[in-house]
């Protein structure tokens, strides 16, 4: 069971980005934990409002979601916020790097109204009706929701430029009306 701290209660100023350890794999990762009144959590599970389906590539695991109009105001700004208060902890230890180069090393989420996560092509969607059907088989257009756990911010090299990727898994998608 994950607990899951709805969109409309985030607050990315509480999350807190440790320092840099090696994961199981020998990489450097920046383990994240979310800290609220009544609750702390060794990783952030949000859970998104609804949202429009786009596409989903089996091969790369990447899920492409629309957040369009004003009912997403609120997810939207979270979620630009998330991603400079991350950059806002990292830049102390990339002195040498302007924020620019910050911001452009890192993998984005969310950009320009379009979330996109990745996810295995075993992930199954619960349907309204209680059954499930894989997330290969959803149709563009349609509304979804995802419970997204957030657990870290890693360090790659990619063909020799740096990069920070926002660790993180989908353990639960549904189909919304």
């Amino acid at each position: 069971m994950i607990i899951a701290i709805p969109y409309t209660e985030f607050n990315p100023a509480k999350i807190t980005l440790h320092p840099q350890i090696d994961d199981k794999r020998g990489r450097p990762i920046h383990p994240m934990s979310y800290r609220d009144t009544y609750a702390q959590f060794t990783d952030v599970s949000i859970v998104t409002p609804p949202l429009t389906f786009s596409s989903y590539d089996p091969v790369t695991g990447r899920i492409v979601m629309e957040c369009h109009g004003s009912q997403h105001r609120t997810f939207n700004g979270k979620m630009v916020a998330f991603q400079k208060h991350i950059l806002t902890h990292i830049q102390p230890e990339a002195a040498t790097m302007s924020s620019e180069e910050l911001d452009n090393m890192l993998q984005k989420l969310y950009n320009s109204r379009v979330l996109t996560l990745y996810t295995f092509p075993s992930t199954l969607v619960k349907l309204e009706n209680g059954t499930t059907c894989s997330i290969s088989e959803l149709k563009a257009g349609s509304s979804i929701r995802c419970a997204v756990r957030l657990y870290g911010v890693m360090r790659l090299d990619y063909k020799g430029v740096p990069q920070l990727r926002i660790q993180h898994s989908v353990p639960s998608i549904w189909l919304t009306v």
